[in-house]
C-alpha cells in the first residue's frame, strides 16, 4: 500500500474508519430522480473525507483529549453508498461500465452465498420494494449528537420525499462489549489498511482508480476513481446457543478442555484478541498484547500445516488463509455489533444481537462473494475434512468439525450461530463524484451525459474549427461519440506505449488511430503527475525537410468526471 492516495475525495469510513463510540445505518429508497438528486445536493456537503478523519485523529493524539473532553467537540460524521439502481435514478452516467456483481445486486446474487435461505424473513433487501437504494453511515462520540444527526437525516428524508426502510444503531468502542462482538472476541484485528506496507495489499483491491495486486484497475466509468464497493449484512448472533455448545462440547471431547479455550480454538484466538500460543501448555487467555504482538502473520500458517496450533477449521484461517492468493481476496472490515450483550452465564433472553457487518473492497465478486463462497462456506477448503466456518458459515445444519487437541484430534459438532438478516451492495463514491451525481441530470439535459461536461472545450474546437485546421488540411470529420462513457471508438486502455507520459504529443498518428482517450491518463507536468480523464486529439500535417508530409496530433486532456488529483 504504498501508493498515495487522494484522501480528500476518499470517504472516510473506507480507510481510516468512521471509529466512534455510537454509530447508525439509514436504508433509504429515493423517490423520483430529480428529488433523489435535491437530497443529495443537500447532503453532500456534510459527507466525511479521510483527510477529515485523519486530521481528527491527529488532532485527538496532539491534545491527550479524554473522553470527556472530545465529546464537547460534537463531532459528526457521515458517510455514504449508493446501490446501481440507485445511481440509476440519480442518472449517473455510464453505471453500464460496473460489472455484473454489483449491477445485480446483493439479493439476486443470495444463492452465491448461501444466503437465500434466510431471504424470505431478510428486513431489508429481500424484495424488490425493500433493496435500499442508499446506504447512510453516521457516527458520533456522544450518543445524544448521533441521536441529533439520525433527526437531522431524517429531515432531509422528509424534505425530497425518500423513503426510511431501517435504522439500525449500534456502538463501536463504547458500551459494555468495549470493541468486541457478541461471541466475546476481540473484533476488528488484522485490517488490510492497518498493516505494514511492506505485507498490506495494493490500494487497488480496495479502492477503484489504482492498481491492485495484479497491476491491474478495477472496471468502472471515469467517476468511480476513489470510490469503494461496500457489502452490507445485517447478521443476528445466537450467543446462547453458542454458549451451551461450547460448554456441550468442551466436555463430550473429554480432553480435559474449557468452553473458553474450545471457543478459541474454533475463532483461531483468545476472547482478548491475543492469538494462540502452544496448545500444550496455554490454559488460559493471555491479556491483550497490542496490535503488532496480536498480528497472525502468514509464517505463523505456514509452521503449522495440520492446524495444531491454528486449526484449519478455524474462523480466522477460514476467513484469511494468509498465503500469497489471499492478498487479493481481503476485505476493509467496517462492522459495528447491535444489540445488548448478553449477561454471562444467562440463557437467551430472546432480545436481538448480531453484527451490522460492513466491508469495503474493489470487486465484490473476488473479494466478500469469494471469501463467502469458496472460503468460509466450502466444507472442503482448506482442506476436503475441514467443514464450513465454525462461525459464520452458511447455510445451517450439522457442522462437524474436527479439531486437534493434546491427547489426539477431536469431533466437534456444531450448529449455525450467525443468521442473514438483510443486506446489499452499495458503491461509496469519491467527495468529488458526489457532488457530480448530485448535478448528474442537468448534465445530461444540457449535453447528453455527466462525462461529456468535462469535454465540452474539446467539442467545441472539433466540431466548430475555430482555427480552420480541418479546411486547411482537408481532415474528413468524425463526429464525437454521443457518450463517450460507452463509445466503442473511445479508447478505453489509456494512452498505451507510443504515447509517454513524458512526452505525450511526440507520435505520428494515422487516420485510424483512436480520436478520444478515456481514464488511465498520467501526464507529467514538471514535477506533478496529474490524471487525465479524457483527451480529445486534434490533428495536423506540416512538410519536414525534405518535403515528406507527416501527420502529427495534439492531444488535449481534461480533468473532470473522476479525473485529477
Amino acid at each position: 500500500m504504498t501508493t498515495a492516495l487522494a484522501f480528500d475525495q476518499i470517504q472516510g469510513n473506507v480507510t481510516p474508519g468512521l471509529r466512534k463510540n455510537y454509530q447508525a445505518l439509514m436504508l433509504l429508497r429515493f423517490p423520483a430522480g430529480e428529488a433523489a438528486r435535491a437530497w443529495l445536493r443537500e447532503l453532500a456537503p456534510s459527507v466525511t473525507s479521510a483527510s477529515e478523519v485523519q486530521a481528527f485523529v491527529k488532532r485527538l493524539k496532539e491534545s491527550g483529549a479524554g473522553d470527556a473532553e472530545v465529546r464537547a467537540w460534537h463531532t459528526k460524521w457521515v458517510n455514504i453508498g449508493v446501490s446501481w439502481a440507485g445511481l440509476e435514478t440519480l442518472g449517473a452516467p455510464g453505471i453500464g461500465s460496473f460489472p455484473e456483481d454489483f449491477q445485480v445486486g446483493l439479493r439476486q446474487r443470495a444463492a452465491l452465498v448461501a444466503d437465500d435461505e434466510t431471504i424470505g424473513n431478510w428486513e431489508v433487501g429481500g424484495t424488490s420494494e425493500t433493496e435500499a437504494h442508499v446506504l447512510v453511515v453516521l457516527a458520533a462520540d456522544d450518543e445524544d449528537d448521533l441521536n441529533a444527526e439520525i433527526e437531522r437525516q431524517r429531515a432531509l428524508i422528509r424534505t425530497h420525499g425518500l423513503t426510511e426502510l431501517k435504522t439500525y444503531c449500534g456502538a463501536e468502542l463504547g458500551g459494555e462489549l468495549r470493541g468486541h462482538e457478541h461471541f466475546g472476541y476481540r473484533d476488528g484485528i488484522s485490517q488490510p489498511d492497518k498493516e505494514p506496507a511492506a505485507v498490506a495489499p495494493a490500494w487497488g483491491e480496495f479502492i477503484l482508480g489504482y492498481p491492485n495486486e495484479a497491476g491491474q484497475q478495477a472496471p468502472g466509468p471515469d467517476w468511480a476513481r476513489n470510490g469503494s464497493y461496500a457489502v452490507f449484512r445485517r447478521l443476528r448472533q445466537d450467543v446462547a446457543g453458542f454458549r451451551r455448545t461450547m460448554e456441550a462440547q468442551a466436555s463430550k471431547a473429554n480432553r480435559g478442555l474449557t468452553p473458553e479455550q474450545l471457543g478459541a480454538k474454533l475463532v483461531g484466538r483468545w476472547t482478548t484478541g491475543a492469538k494462540l500460543g502452544d496448545p500444550a501448555t496455554e490454559k488460559v487467555a493471555p491479556e491483550w498484547p497490542g496490535d503488532d504482538a496480536a498480528r497472525v502473520t502468514p509464517e505463523d500458517f505456514a509452521n503449522d500445516p495440520t492446524g495444531e496450533r491454528f486449526p484449519l477449521v478455524a474462523h480466522i484461517r477460514k476467513a484469511n488463509p494468509r498465503d500469497p492468493e489471499a492478498r487479493s481476496h481481503r476485505l476493509i472490515r467496517r462492522g459495528i455489533p447491535f444489540g445488548a450483550p448478553l449477561a454471562p452465564g444467562r440463557d437467551d433472553d430472546g432480545n436481538e444481537r448480531g453484527l451490522l457487518f460492513l466491508a469495503y473492497q474493489a470487486s465484490l465478486a473476488n473479494q466478500f462473494e469469494h471469501i463467502q463462497r469458496n472460503w468460509l462456506n466450502n466444507v472442503k477448503f482448506p482442506t476436503p475434512q475441514t467443514g464450513r466456518d465454525p462461525l459464520v458459515g452458511q447455510p445451517g445444519g450439522l457442522n462437524e468439525v474436527v479439531v486437534p487437541l493434546k491427547g489426539g484430534p477431536a469431533s466437534i459438532a456444531l450448529g449455525q450461530f450467525v443468521t442473514m438478516t438483510g443486506g446489499g451492495y452499495f458503491f461509496s463514491p469519491s467527495i468529488q463524484a458526489l457532488t457530480q451525481l448530485a448535478n448528474s441530470g442537468e448534465a445530461r439535459t444540457r449535453e447528453g451525459t455527466m462525462a461529456d461536461q468535462y469535454s465540452r472545450l474539446g467539442q467545441f474546437i472539433f466540431k466548430e474549427d475555430p482555427y480552420n485546421w480541418r479546411a486547411q488540411l482537408g481532415t474528413p470529420e468524425r463526429p464525437l461519440p454521443e457518450n463517450l462513457d460507452i463509445a466503442p471508438e473511445v479508447k478505453k486502455t489509456g494512452m498505451g506505449k507510443k504515447h509517454d507520459a513524458m512526452d505525450p504529443f511526440d507520435s505520428e498518428y494515422t487516420p485510424d488511430d483512436p480520436q478520444y482517450w478515456q481514464g488511465g491518463l498520467f501526464w507529467n507536468l514538471g514535477d506533478k503527475s496529474v490524471r487525465i480523464s479524457k483527451a480529445v486529439r486534434i490533428e495536423y500535417e506540416y512538410k519536414d525537410k525534405s518535403g515528406k508530409p507527416v501527420r502529427k496530433g495534439l492531444v488535449i486532456g481534461f480533468e473532470g468526471a473522476g479525473g485529477g488529483d
